[in-house]
C-alpha cells in the first residue's frame, strides 16, 4: 500500500510537471550557418540546428528553424522572433556557425559576409547585443546558446584599417542581465571543435541534457561542460554567463518543489569566488595536454576536489600504467636480446657484459652528477618557492598568473614586479600589485611577445598616448619578453 501511494504521487507531480510546461509559453529561434560564400563549408551546423530544433519541439518550444541565413534575412529573423518572445515565459536562441570578436564586442557571421576590412564588420555582421535584445522581453528565463566559438576563418584575409582594433580568438565574455544567460561552446578567447561525428562536442552535450527531468538549469550546463571536457580530453571547455534570480528553473520537469535558493549577501565573495573559477580553469587548460605527471600531480595538490579532479586523477594514473608498460617492454626486450646473444656466441656474450658494466658504471657517474646539479637548483628554487615577499600574491601557472593579472586589472590593481621560478617540473610566477586611480585607462597585459613584436605595441601604444607602467624579463629559454602593462 506504502509503495503504491508512493508511485501515486510521483505520478502526479509527474503529470504537474508536464501541465506546467505546457501552460508556459516557450518560444525558440535555432539558426545554423553553413554554406558561406567567401570561405570554406562547415560540416555539421545544420545538423545542430537541426536536431536542437527537434529536441526544443519534443519540450514543448514553438520552434523557428532557419538554416544558412543572409545578413538581411538573420536581422528580420532576430526581429519577429522579439516579437514572439515579448511576454513569453522562456525564449530560447541557438546559433551554429562562425562568430568573432572584434574589439570586446561578439558578432555572428551571416553567409554573405566578405569583411574584406575591419570596418566592415559592423556593417555585414550581427552584434550579438542584438540577439540579446530580442529575448529581452521574455518574462521569467533567456537563454542564449552559441555554438560559435570556431576558428575565425576571415580574420587572416581581413584587413585592418585601425591600429585601436583587434580581433580576438574566439568569443569575449558577455556581461548579461538578470534571468539570462548566455552559453558559449569554448570559455572566452578560445575556440570550440567541430567534432568528427554528426555533432559538435558541445551541442551533443545539449542534446544528451538538455531534456533530462528534474535537471536544475544551473546544473545542466555545468553538465554539459563536463560532458564537453571529457570527449575533447580537456581541450574545450564551455562557459556559462550570467545569473538567474533565487527561483529554480527546470526545463524538463519541475521535479521536487523549486525551493528558492539562498542568495550569499556578499558581493565581495561572489565575484572572488568567480576568480577562484578562472583562475582553476585557466590553470587547468595550461596543463590539460601535458605528457607530465607531475603537472596533474600539482594541479590535485592544489584543487584536491577542483572542477576537473576526476579527470586529472584517470590522465595521471594513464600516465603512470603507460610508463609502467613501456618499463616492462624495455625490460623484456634486453632480456630478448641477451638470450639470443648467449645462445650465437657465449664469447661475445662475456665481452658484451664487461662493456654492459662499463657503460652502465658511467651512465650512474653521469647521473649522479646531474641528480647533483638538479638537487642545488632544486634546494634555491625551493628555497625562493617557500619565501614569503611582502605584497607579493601565491604562486601560479602561467596561465592562471595572466587570469589573476586580468582580474586585479578590471579592479584598478596594476602589476609592478612579477617573479618567475621553475619548480616541480612547472613554471610559476608570482606578481605584486599598485592601486591606481580608477580615472586611468589601460590597455591589457600582454603574454609571450617576441622582442620585436614588443617594440612595435609599444611604439603603437606610445602613439596613443600610453606610458609603459611594467615590463618583465626571463630568460631565453622561456621567451625573452612575458609581461607588459600599460596606461595613461
Amino acid at each position: 500500500m506504502r509503495r503504491l501511494a508512493t508511485w501515486t504521487a510521483a505520478i502526479a507531480l509527474l503529470c504537474a510537471a508536464v501541465t506546467s510546461a505546457l501552460a508556459e509559453k516557450r518560444v525558440a529561434l535555432v539558426i545554423g550557418n553553413a554554406h558561406y560564400l567567401k570561405v570554406g563549408t562547415l560540416t555539421n551546423t545544420l545538423n545542430d540546428a537541426g536536431d536542437i530544433a527537434a529536441k526544443l519541439e519534443q519540450m514543448h518550444f514553438s520552434v523557428a528553424l532557419l538554416d544558412d541565413l543572409g545578413y538581411d534575412a538573420m536581422r528580420r529573423a532576430l526581429r519577429e522572433f522579439g516579437d514572439k518572445a515579448a511576454g513569453a515565459d522562456v525564449a530560447l536562441f541557438y546559433y551554429a556557425g562562425h562568430g568573432m570578436e572584434v574589439n570586446r564586442q561578439n558578432f555572428l557571421v551571416p553567409v554573405d559576409a566578405t569583411l574584406k576590412t575591419d570596418r566592415d564588420v559592423d556593417f555585414e555582421a550581427i552584434p550579438l547585443d542584438l540577439v540579446m535584445t530580442a529575448v529581452d522581453e521574455a518574462k521569467s528565463l533567456r537563454l542564449v546558446l552559441l555554438d560559435a566559438c570556431r576558428n575565425n576563418p576571415f580574420a587572416n584575409t581581413m584587413k585592418m584599417t585601425s591600429d585601436s582594433r583587434s580581433i580576438g580568438r574566439g568569443l569575449s565574455r558577455v556581461e548579461p542581465a538578470t534571468g539570462t544567460l548566455v552559453s558559449f561552446a569554448a570559455r572566452e578567447g578560445t575556440t570550440a571543435s567541430d567534432g568528427d561525428g554528426r555533432n559538435s562536442p558541445y551541442t551533443s552535450a545539449l542534446l544528451d541534457n538538455l531534456d533530462t527531468p528534474s535537471l536544475e538549469i544551473n546544473l545542466l550546463f555545468r553538465k554539459v561542460r563536463d560532458e564537453v571536457i571529457a570527449k575533447t580530453n580537456g581541450e574545450q571547455v564551455p562557459f556559462t554567463y550570467g545569473s538567474l534570480p533565487s527561483t529554480q528553473f527546470f526545463l524538463a520537469g519541475r521535479g521536487p518543489a523549486a525551493a528558492p535558493i539562498k542568495l550569499p549577501d556578499n558581493t565581495a565573495s561572489r565575484t572572488d569566488n568567480a576568480a577562484s573559477v578562472a583562475i582553476e580553469t585557466a590553470f587547468w587548460t595550461s596543463i590539460a595536454n601535458s605528457r607530465n605527471p607531475q603537472s596533474y600531480e600539482a594541479y590535485l595538490a592544489k584543487y584536491p576536489n577542483g572542477n576537473f579532479a576526476v579527470l586529472a586523477r584517470i590522465r595521471l594514473q594513464a600516465l603512470k600504467d603507460a610508463a609502467e608498460a613501456t618499463d616492462k617492454a624495455a625490460q623484456q626486450a634486453l632480456a630478448e636480446q641477451a638470450a639470443q646473444q648467449a645462445a650465437a656466441d657465449p664469447a661475445a656474450v662475456e665481452q658484451t657484459a664487461s662493456e654492459q658494466a662499463a657503460a652502465k658504471a658511467a651512465r650512474a657517474k653521469r647521473v649522479a652528477e646531474q641528480q647533483r646539479l638538479a638537487s642545488l637548483d632544486a634546494t634555491k628554487a625551493r628555497a625562493i618557492y617557500e619565501s614569503k615577499r611582502a605584497g607579493f600574491g601565491g604562486w601560479m601557472s602561467s596561465a592562471g598568473h595572466q587570469a589573476d593579472v586580468e582580474y586585479h586589472i578590471k579592479h584598478h590593481l596594476f602589476p609592478v614586479y612579477v617573479e618567475g621560478l621553475s619548480y616541480g617540473g612547472n613554471r610559476l610566477f608570482r606578481t605584486l600589485y599598485k592601486p591606481l586611480p580608477k580615472s586611468v585607462k589601460y590597455f591589457n597585459a600582454r603574454h609571450g611577445l617576441s622582442p620585436s613584436q614588443f617594440a612595435d605595441l609599444d611604439a603603437q601604444l606610445n602613439r596613443q598616448g600610453y606610458r609603459r607602467l611594467f615590463r618583465q624579463e626571463f630568460t631565453d629559454r622561456y621567451g625573452t619578453f612575458v609581461q607588459a602593462t600599460w596606461v595613461k
